[in-house]
């Protein structure tokens, strides 16, 4: 389930979330190897958070926010 809805995020944002929570690299680390920003690899992983989560509230049983 999970890999199918990561294949969802748009790619920059999936390498992004991919490298910060499960390679364990810093958003310093990130932004100089995808050659981005900090505030755009910053930016990138919230956004990824988010739509995971919208994506998987389904399976989650949480409440949408309004």
């Amino acid at each position: 389930l999970l890999a199918e809805v990561l294949a969802r995020v748009p790619a920059p944002a999936r390498e992004a979330l991919l490298l910060y929570e499960y390679e364990g690299f810093s958003y310093e680390e990130i932004a100089e190897m995808t050659a981005s920003g900090l505030s755009t690899v910053k930016m990138r992983i919230h956004r990824a958070r988010n739509l995971l989560r919208d994506l998987m509230r389904p399976w989650l049983h949480e409440p949408q926010k309004e």
